[in-house]
């Protein structure tokens, strides 16, 4: 009964649009207090997310999207957030420019790089969006041409997100970012290509017994050779909502009917696999426990928001209230994980890990941005 008291106070305040979260206050004040030493927050990150794949990016970027939301939800905070923005924006350009092995300024071929320049392109688009000035403008423009043309030149398909690997979400990353580059310039170069590629998501990496997305493809074949899970789709409704509500608002449907677990006792939330299959997270589900994903579940906050489903949305952020007291029973299970047990897990974070950190502040602050639509 107390849950349930609870879900629906919850959904009233989400409808009646009120001030975030407790925790999207605490995750606020933390990022403010990281970025007022960045070179301190480097090498906090390079110490303690260096086991993903995108440990070097993601921590930058998805504070970077938060800091948006924040902005787009309330004016007042634009100036600090294009503040904290660039601070982020100068942190992964760095790490970018690494990965990729040319300047950026001078990037023409994207080279395979989807992931990292895709994600550059969208933290720049948040930086104008903000109302950033344009000391950054040469790579934007580089980043923007590049990944438009590479689409292009993959038919529309999924671009790799590294060499020889495609992860088709990485390029929903692309899209939101080339959205934000004609928001800037006020010019639709992107539109028709962005519908194009979700087109062929559609078509090409769509699982046709589920109707929706596949996890991954085949880079060079462009055929599926992966079923839908969670981390992924949670991920690119939150996205696709920003561009192609209708997209998502269909996509969400099925997600929900046949992901999403309730329960009383041992919680609820979005699944990693279809009806909530147990097995063993990888990097990127993040732990799964009795069925539920850690990232499915966590970024479902956003999901849930961008969709309207302030009902789900609810039961999340009870769920969410109540995760610390869940952390002494995760903790083994993250010790006992081939993956997790080498990352430092701590009662400090929210997620009880940095990255994870970082990816809660974007879900947990879902606001749409009012970009054009493409539906």
């Amino acid at each position: 009964m107390i849950t349930l008291l609870l879900v629906f106070l919850l959904a009233v305040a989400a409808a009646a649009d009120l001030p975030q979260s407790n925790v999207g206050k605490r995750l606020t004040t933390r990022y403010d207090d990281y970025l007022s030493d960045p070179s301190a927050y480097r090498t906090q990150v390079e110490k303690e997310a260096y086991l993903f794949p995108e440990g070097r990016l993601y921590p930058y970027m998805f504070p970077t999207l938060a800091y948006t939301n924040l902005a787009a939800r309330d004016p007042l905070e634009r100036e600090h957030a294009r503040e904290q923005v660039g601070k982020l924006v100068d942190l992964a350009l760095g790490t970018t420019r690494h990965m990729v092995g040319v300047p950026l300024d001078e990037v023409d071929d994207y080279r395979g790089h989807g992931t990292w320049l895709g994600s550059s392109l969208l933290m720049l688009g948040c930086w104008r969006y903000l109302g950033g000035d344009d000391r950054y403008e040469e790579i934007h423009r580089a980043l923007a041409d590049s990944l438009g043309t590479a689409l292009k030149a993959e038919k529309y398909g999924a671009l790799d997100s590294y060499p020889g690997s495609a992860w088709p979400v990485d390029t929903m990353v692309v899209a939101l970012g080339l959205a934000l580059r004609d928001h800037q310039t006020g010019i639709p170069k992107h539109r028709t290509m962005m519908t194009k590629h979700f087109d062929w998501v559609d078509q090409h990496a769509t699982d046709p017994r589920t109707k929706l997305p596949v996890f991954l493809v085949d880079a060079e074949h462009g055929f599926h050779r992966d079923l839908p899970r969670g981390c992924d789709l949670s991920l690119r409704i939150a996205f696709l909502a920003q561009v192609a509500p209708d997209r998502a608002q269909s996509m969400y449907d099925e997600y929900a009917a046949r992901f999403w677990i309730s329960r009383s006792i041992l919680g609820s939330g979005f699944a990693e696999w279809e009806g909530g299959m147990d097995g063993t997270g990888d990097i990127d589900s993040g732990i799964v426990f009795k069925g539920l994903g850690m990232a499915a579940t966590g970024m479902g906050l956003a999901t849930t928001r961008a969709v309207g489903d302030m009902n789900r949305w609810a039961i999340l952020h009870v769920e969410l209230q109540g995760f610390r007291t869940m952390m002494p029973a995760l903790l083994p299970i993250a010790k006992n994980d081939l993956v997790f047990n080498k990352l430092p897990i701590s009662n400090e974070y929210a997620t009880g890990f940095l990255f994870g950190d970082a990816v809660l502040f974007w879900a947990v602050t879902w606001e749409d941005w009012g970009l054009e639509k493409l539906d």
